[in-house]
């Protein structure tokens, strides 16, 4: 029996990431102090963090292609897209990450002079404008955490409404089946809203992928530009988190693509 070979790293590679790790954390510090003097101030550290973080995985992406061919890189992102995804996701429900502008109660509510850590954005400012948003659907949804995710919730309104008709909140009964966007909330408010949010964004990005995938051919580079320019439009962002946009647009591609799978296979395990 022979020996599995296991090919030994390249020491010149493995140097060759190690001070691209240490560069493109130097690159991100200062980019952080950029950002902050020129978009929004955090007193808290554990803001700048995070940002650090994100600022540093983004350009040590981008050093990765002086070390690694762009075509191995994408192959090998294209290969495992749904793994990746699903990674990604995790980590940022795990993070209790999410977009809304929540945080503009700090302008009107605040604990402690500077209010949490966590009401000032890693990344972005909270906007007043999005008030459909973190003044009423977002609010809404948190207050279901004190009925039990009821269908009746008397706290909102101050006054027994039904959370099925009022903008369709996470309730816990038969219906929640169909909205895999709100089982998020089974593990609490916080991991709710990240979960809502970012599955979403996730979800939206890749259906809109394969579905242009689709329509030109497997032609990758064009389903890219496609999934980027329909799930970062101005129109999906402005109702991103209200009025169930994202949803009808990736349970309608969704179908399209199971629909014309289902009527190009001959597996019956497949059309199951």
């Amino acid at each position: 029996m022979n020996k599995l070979a296991i090919p030994r790293p390249d020491p010149k590679q493995c140097t060759a990431c190690i001070l691209g790790v240490l560069l493109c954390g130097v690159l991100a510090f200062w980019l952080n102090r950029i950002y902050v003097r020129y978009v929004g101030y955090s007193p808290y550290r554990i803001i700048a963090l995070f940002r650090v973080s994100i600022f540093s995985g983004i350009l040590f992406f981008l050093y990765l292609h002086f070390l690694i061919s762009p075509e191995k890189i994408y192959g090998y992102l294209f290969k495992h897209r749904f793994a990746l995804a699903a990674i990604l996701f995790a980590v940022c429900v795990a993070l209790k990450l999410h977009g809304s502008s929540i945080g503009m109660w700090n302008e009107y509510v605040a604990c402690a002079p500077h209010g949490s850590p966590f009401q000032f954005p890693i990344l972005g400012i909270p906007r007043s404008i999005r008030s459909d948003e973190w003044i009423v659907f977002t609010p809404l949804a948190m207050s279901q955490h004190y009925t039990g995710y009821a269908v009746v919730n008397d706290i909102a309104c101050a006054w027994p409404t039904n959370m099925l008709t009022t903008y369709n909140q996470p309730v816990w009964d038969l219906t929640v089946i169909a909205k895999p966007f709100y089982w998020g909330y089974l593990l609490g408010s916080e991991y709710g809203l990240s979960w809502f949010w970012c599955g979403r964004l996730i979800a939206l990005f890749l259906v809109t992928f394969e579905m242009f995938l689709l329509i030109t051919g497997q032609k990758k580079k064009y389903a890219l530009a496609a999934a980027c320019l329909i799930t970062f439009s101005a129109f999906v962002q402005w109702w991103f988190a209200i009025n169930f946009l994202v949803e009808m647009l990736v349970w309608g591609q969704l179908a399209e693509l199971m629909l014309y799978r289902f009527l190009n296979t001959d597996s019956v395990k497949t059309k199951l």
